[in-house]
C-alpha cells in the first residue's frame, strides 16, 4: 500500500496560480478533466495514470505549490528503473551462486561488482521512495462530479428549514447576552489562559449536558456506539486521519513529544482502527464521540474574536462511519439528518449547503454544511460539517475489510460533526426577548431546571 506509514512531510515546491470561483467554473468549459462518479482510490498509480485530473485537483484545492506532478512523476520513472535494475542485478548474482563450473577470478569480480550495485541501488531506491512518499503526503482526494468549484462563495444551498422569528427590538449579539446572563466568562477565560479561552458557566453547561444526551440517545438508537477518545494523538493518528501535513500548523504539540492534542475527535475515532482488517458483516461500525477540541487558530487573527465561535478549546460531538463503498452515500446523508434532526428539535431556523471545492477538507470527496440563523448578525453561520471521504483516511490508516468470501477493500468513511459549543450561542440570539432575557427550548428544560434565564444583575 503506498504511503501507509510514510512521515516525510517536506513539500516538493513549485508555483502555481490557483483559480478562485469564476475560474474553475470557466476552466471546465475548456475541456477540463472530469471528475469520476465513483470515489477512485487516489495512490500512485492512480496519479500517474490521471495527471491531468490530479493537476486540476491540486489547483482546485490550493495545493499546487505543496506537489509539482511532473517531478513526482519523474521519480517514479527512476525508482521504476532502480528496480528493474536491481532485480536484474540480483538475478545475475542468483544465476552465479548456482554455476556448477569453477568460477573465475573474473565472475568472481563481477558477484561483487554485482553485490555493490545491488546495494547501491537499495539505497536509491529507499531515498526515491521517501521523496514519492513526501509529495504523496500532499496528495489530495478527488471532488465529487456534483461538487460546486471554486471559493466558499460558490456554495450551494440545498434548503432553508425553519421559520426566522420576527421581533420588534434589535436583536444583541450572543456574545453581550452571554456576558449579561452570566453564561460564559471571557476575561477570566483570558486570565487564566490566554485570549480565545473562556468559561461556560451556569445554565450554558446544563443545556451543554443536556445536547449531549439527547443527541446521543437519539444516535444510540440507530446504533452508534458512544466514545469518548484520548485527547493526545501521535504523529500516524494525525497524518492518517489527515490533519498532518495540511493542518500541522493547527496542532498544539506536547512539549517535548511529537505528540499533538487532538483538533477533532475525528482524529482519535478514525484512528482507532489502524493497520486493522474489519469484517464486512460488521460494517457499517458507527461511532458518536464527544470530547474538547483544541486548534491553533494560526492565521485566523482577527476573524470571530469576540464570543466562542473560533476559540482554541471548545466541546464537540462527532459522528464517524466507517461503511462499504456501496452504502457510503446513504450514510452520508444518514448523518445529516441526524445533524438537522436536533436543529428541528430545537426549532432553529437554519440551512442546508453543499460545500464548494474550496471549502472541502483535502481528503473530502463531498461536504454538506449545516449553518443556523444568527439575528444580530443578520445571516447563516457554520455550525456543523459532515464530509465523505471516500477511501483516503482508510487508505493512508491501513484499514481494509474482508467479505465473506475473502475479498477484500477498503471502507470508506463518513465524518460529521453532531454539533459543537457554537450551537448554544445559536440557541441564545434565536431565543432572546426584548427585556435581555431567553427562553430555554423545551428540549433542554428539565436540564437547565428552567424555562428562562434572566439577566443577572
Amino acid at each position: 500500500m503506498e504511503n501507509e506509514t510514510m512521515l516525510n512531510l517536506d513539500p516538493i515546491d513549485v508555483n502555481a496560480d490557483v483559480g478562485g470561483c469564476e475560474r474553475a467554473s470557466s476552466a471546465l468549459d475548456n475541456d477540463c478533466p472530469v471528475f469520476p462518479v465513483d470515489p477512485p482510490i487516489v495512490d500512485l498509480k492512480f496519479v500517474l495514470q490521471n495527471q491531468d485530473l490530479m493537476s486540476y485537483t491540486l489547483q482546485l484545492r490550493g495545493l499546487s505549490d505543496k506537489v509539482d506532478l511532473a517531478i513526482l512523476v519523474e521519480l517514479a520513472r527512476l525508482r521504476s528503473d532502480a528496480i528493474r535494475k536491481l532485480d536484474e542485478a540480483r538475478a545475475e548474482a542468483n544465476r552465479l551462486a548456482r554455476s556448477k563450473g569453477v568460477l573465475t577470478d573474473g565472475d568472481r569480480e563481477h558477484a561483487r561488482l554485482l553485490r555493490v550495485n545491488a546495494s547501491e541501488l537499495e539505497d536509491a531506491i529507499k531515498e526515491l521512495a521517501e521523496k514519492i512518499d513526501g509529495a504523496m503526503a500532499w496528495m489530495p482526494n478527488v471532488f465529487s462530479p456534483d461538487v460546486p468549484l471554486g471559493d466558499e462563495s460558490c456554495n450551494e444551498t440545498l434548503r432553508e428549514n425553519g421559520e426566522k422569528r420576527a421581533v420588534a427590538f434589535s436583536p444583541r449579539g450572543h456574545h453581550d447576552l452571554a456576558i449579561s446572563l452570566d453564561l460564559l466568562d471571557s476575561m477570566r477565560g483570558t486570565k487564566v489562559a490566554g485570549s480565545r479561552y473562556l468559561f461556560l458557566k451556569n445554565e450554558f453547561v446544563t443545556m451543554r449536558f443536556g445536547l449531549i444526551t439527547e443527541f446521543i440517545k437519539y444516535l444510540r438508537s440507530q446504533g452508534f456506539v458512544p466514545v469518548i477518545p484520548p485527547y493526545v494523538a501521535s504523529p500516524l493518528t494525525l497524518f492518517g486521519s489527515g490533519y498532518y501535513p495540511y493542518f500541522q500548523d493547527q496542532t498544539f504539540m506536547v512539549q517535548g513529544q511529537d505528540y499533538g492534542l487532538i483538533g477533532t475527535s475525528e482524529q482519535s475515532l478514525v484512528a482507532q482502527h489502524m493497520n486493522e482488517i474489519l469484517k464486512e458483516e460488521d460494517l457499517p461500525l458507527l461511532y458518536v464521540g464527544e470530547s474538547q477540541c483544541f486548534r491553533t487558530e494560526a492565521g485566523a487573527a482577527g476573524r470571530d474574536t469576540r464570543g466562542g465561535f473560533r476559540l482554541h478549546q471548545f466541546g464537540k460531538v462527532e459522528q464517524i462511519i466507517f461503511c462499504t463503498p456501496e452504502t457510503s452515500e446513504k450514510w452520508h446523508l444518514r448523518a445529516l439528518e441526524n445533524e438537522e434532526w436536533l436543529m428541528q428539535k430545537l426549532e432553529l431556523p437554519y440551512r442546508v449547503i453543499k460545500s464548494a471545492s474550496g471549502d472541502i477538507h483535502p481528503l473530502g470527496w463531498k461536504k454538506y454544511d449545516l449553518e443556523g440563523w444568527f439575528p444580530e448578525y443578520g445571516g447563516y453561520r457554520e455550525l456543523t460539517s459532515n464530509t465523505n471521504m471516500s477511501y483516503a483516511q482508510s487508505r493512508r490508516l491501513g484499514i481494509r475489510y474482508k467479505s465473506a468470501e475473502g475479498k477484500k477493500g477498503f471502507p470508506h468513511t463518513i465524518s460529521a460533526t453532531g454539533f459543537a459549543d457554537r450551537l448554544l450561542l445559536c440557541i441564545l440570539e434565536n431565543y432572546q426577548d426584548s427585556d435581555g432575557s431567553v427562553s430555554v427550548p423545551e428540549m433542554l428544560c428539565p436540564y437547565t431546571g428552567c424555562s428562562r434565564i434572566e439577566p443577572k444583575s
